[in-house]
């Protein structure tokens, strides 16, 4: 009995600390990132949690939704995988290029969430460099951003529809990338007006370089990792389709 107290007592802190940090980062975000900054725990949700939490439920949610093209890759040569270093030229260019869009597409819609822990450590970086007057501190920055992509995830819950409505016209950047980034940028942006106080144009030209530089580097950074992944994916499935 004592046991099964503790845990529904367990249970309702956890439930009422996604409660307050959700409705706390919409109402008053100072309050939730000043709270952990400051050292203060189990008020409200880890931000990395929270961030890897909604990035959970937006790919989840997703999954319903969205289809994506099923790839077939030709045949690799036993020989050519023997000498892989020295001959490239045997693999289908055409191919890997189809795989990086279909895998770009997917981590810019179903699994943008966990994309952004790649997002908020290059914002934290560069708003700690326009900000380092008034708001010091690289972990300052690092939570205020992985809270605000945490929003920005919940945010793109919204999205999900429009995704499954346009399923055919997804790769298109119109509908798989620039709403997304809307939506992150937003939501950002508000975000910054709060905690940063952006009220004179010069803040608010800071806050926009923020956004502009990290997502220019996180740009660069995600074609290297969609490049590498989709370069996995056609290795693997060149292995599958010719039987080695």
């Amino acid at each position: 009995m004592m046991d099964n107290s503790s845990n529904g007592t367990e249970k309702k802190k956890l439930y009422d600390r996604i409660k307050d940090t959700l409705s706390g980062l919409y109402n008053e975000p100072e309050a939730v990132i000043d709270s952990y900054v400051s050292g203060q725990r189990g008020i409200y949700l880890n931000p990395w949690l929270f961030l890897g939490v909604s990035a959970l439920v937006l790919a989840f949610i997703a999954t319903f939704v969205i289809t994506f093209p099923e790839f077939e890759a030709t045949p690799a040569d036993p020989d050519q995988m023997e000498q892989l270093e020295e001959e490239l030229e045997g693999f289908r260019m055409d191919e890997i290029q189809q795989v990086m869009q279909v895998v770009g597409v997917m981590l810019n819609t179903q699994f943008i969430g966990f994309m952004n822990f790649l997002l908020f450590p290059l914002l934290a970086l560069v708003g700690m460099f326009f900000f380092r007057d008034t708001h010091p501190g690289f972990f300052r920055h690092m939570v205020l951003n992985t809270y605000g992509l945490g929003m920005a995830n919940v945010a793109m819950l919204l999205l999900v529809p429009v995704w499954g409505i346009f399923n055919e016209q997804l790769f298109e950047p119109g509908i798989h990338l620039y709403p997304a980034a809307f939506i992150i940028g937003l939501t950002l942006l508000l975000t910054y007006r709060r905690y940063l106080g952006l009220t004179e144009l010069k803040d608010w030209l800071k806050a926009s370089s923020t956004l502009i530089v990290g997502y220019f580097a996180y740009s660069i950074i995600s074609g290297f990792v969609i490049a590498m992944i989709a370069f996995i994916v056609y290795m693997a499935a060149a292995i599958s389709a010719s039987g080695l």
